[in-house]
Formats: C-alpha cells, structure tokens, sequence
C-alpha cells in the first residue's frame, strides 16, 4: 500500500506541474486492505470494484501551496537525515497548531517537529499565493510568540502571480535592545533574513541563499521549554 500510496502522490505533482497529464489510475489486484487503509483519506477520489478487485483513482493534486512545501521540504530532509537528526526532527505536512488558551488555530502547510513534542513544529514552512504581506507577517508573528508555541522559526514563501518573483523570509525571536528583560519579557518575531528569487528572459536569480540552521532550532527549542517552565513557576 505504501507504494500505491508513492504512485498516486507522484502522479498528482505531475499533474501540478503538467496540465495535459492524466490525473486518472487504474489499479488492479486490490489488497484486501485497501478500504480500511484508504478510508481515512479525503485528498483522493476514487471508485473501486472489490469483486473484481480493480480500482480507478483520480489523483487529487494538492494545492499549489501545499505541493511547494512539500517540494522545499525534501532537501531540507535530506540534510537532516545527513546531519543524523532523523531519531529528533519528524517533517510534517500538513498541521494545525493551537494556542493554549484555544483562542488562536492556525494551519501549516509544512514544517519539523521534535519527535518528543508532535503538538507544534520548531520550524513552520508556509505559502502565501493570495495571502499579502501584511496577512503572512501577522502569522508569522503568531506562529513564534503565541502563548505555548515551540516554533523556533517561520519561513515564508510569498509567490507573486504577476510576474516571476519568489520571495522567501526567516523570522525568528528577536530581542530588540531597547526593550528592557524584565520576567514578562517575551522576544518578537522578527524577519532574519529575505531572499528574493526572480525569472527574467530565462534565466533564474538568486539573491543570496538561505542561511538556516536546524540544530540550532532543536538548541533552543530546549531552552523554550525551560522559559516555558520557568513562566508557569512565576504565575
């Protein structure tokens, strides 16, 4: 099933990517696990003939936003697998946080999360398409100071429809030198770093390349638990 599963995932980004391919498989030699494995999946439509064991699936291709995280999510996997971080950092796309107080639910469209902690991602991966600026600042902001977050950092992809520009933002926790530390000081999010990527007469530019890196999040992902514990001390 796990294959079937891979088939249908990479027919629905080449349809993403290729208008003209067929979004329809047929599959034959059903599992007699099918139905249940499949029952929980609402991504996918599909008509099936237990009898003869055949089954024709339209490959629901994933938004466009949730396709690119996935694709800017895979390198990122890669390097961490490579860094030996696969037993700490579990990529998950998508998700849905919550704020302890339930007033604040958000949803990602990708991210890492420590194996030990599955409720919020240390890193959140978002897309804007239609969002505007304003609209990914405010959850990007949200994402890092909300009450109980883990989120170590935010990267923001905002994709310009009319013309080929991608721009791409880091915000982390920032502690602003003018503000005094006193036990209700909390750090900002605070955009660390933009690269804007732009296509022009066929060729890609890169302003610069994004400098992230996870074990740093993992460092201080430990250190927020211990501020988290140290908040709750003082109330």
């Amino acid at each position: 099933m796990k294959t079937l599963k891979h088939v249908i995932d990479t027919q629905a980004r080449r349809c993403y990517r290729d208008d003209p391919q067929s979004p329809f498989l047929i599959v034959t030699s059903l599992p007699p696990s099918f139905p249940k494995e499949f029952e929980s999946d609402t991504n996918r439509r599909f008509t099936a003939n237990l009898q003869e064991k055949i089954l024709v699936i339209e490959t629901m291709a994933k938004p466009s936003h949730a396709l690119m995280a996935y694709d800017l999510m895979q390198p990122i996997q890669r390097q961490t697998d490579g860094m030996g971080l696969h037993n700490e950092l579990h990529g998950v796309h998508p998700f849905k946080v919550e704020s302890m107080t339930g007033n604040w639910v958000r949803e990602g469209d990708g991210g890492f999360m420590r194996i030990n902690i599955l409720d919020w991602p240390i890193v959140a991966i978002e897309i804007g398409l239609s969002e505007t600026e304003s609209k990914l600042a405010t959850d990007a902001q949200g994402r890092l100071e909300v009450e109980g977050s883990w989120t170590e950092a935010v990267i923001m992809v905002k994709i310009d429809r009319r013309t080929p520009r991608i721009t791409v933002k880091r915000w982390e926790h920032d502690m602003p030198p003018f503000r005094p530390q006193t036990r209700q000081y909390n750090p900002i999010g605070s955009v660390m770093e933009t690269v804007i990527v732009t296509h022009e007469m066929g060729v890609m530019k890169v302003q610069q390349l994004l400098d992230h890196t996870l074990r740093k999040d993992l460092r201080q992902s430990q250190t927020g638990a211990r501020r988290e514990r140290y908040r709750a001390e003082q109330r």
